[in-house]
């Protein structure tokens, strides 16, 4: 019976965003940050995290520049999911609190295996877009091959921080660690 309910938060969680970000196409800008910018708003409705202990609205935290932030909310209200959606730099508050993804943009960013040991332990989906992304705990690692936006996923991190990912995301992955 506890499986049940915990799992319940998951389902209702997963679906209320399935269908916002459903409504949410991609637009016509195709720069590789308008870009990263739809896959990291739109993977949230293809993942269940742990329940969060307030019911607030999805945060998505970036340890990132500011342009990549702002492609984030200017793709955010563009969609009309602005108010649905909240995103956070870290670079002005380094807090996880409340984070639901992480999207980290390169090795650039210091801290980067603290904040990725962080996320892991506190269920927060980690993306990001550094070669050794997943060697160094990440879990979705996001990236241009033959001019086309493409992602690897570590399963094993992302089952061990108790994050479940669409089987439809995972078949669209080049490729799925275990």
């Amino acid at each position: 019976m506890t499986n049940k309910m915990h799992s319940k938060p998951y389902i209702i969680a997963s679906l209320v965003l399935s269908i916002l970000l459903a409504a949410a196409p991609l637009r016509a800008e195709t720069s590789p940050n308008s870009l990263k910018a739809a896959f990291v708003t739109k993977v949230l409705g293809y993942v269940s995290i742990p329940p969060r202990s307030d019911s607030s609205r999805p945060l998505v935290c970036t340890a990132a520049s500011d342009d990549m932030t702002s492609e984030i909310l200017r793709y955010l209200e563009q969609n009309d999911l602005d108010q649905k959606i909240r995103v956070r730099n870290l670079m002005y508050n380094r807090s996880l609190d409340q984070c639901w993804v992480l999207y980290i943009e390169n090795e650039q960013v210091r801290g980067t295996s603290f904040m990725l040991s962080e996320a892991r332990g506190k269920g927060i989906l980690s993306i990001g877009g550094e070669e050794d992304f997943l060697a160094k705990g990440g879990m979705v690692y996001l990236y241009f091959a033959n001019r086309k936006l493409s992602f690897d996923v570590n399963k094993t991190i992302t089952d061990a921080a108790r994050i479940k990912i669409d089987a439809r995301l995972l078949t669209m992955a080049r490729k799925v660690e275990r």
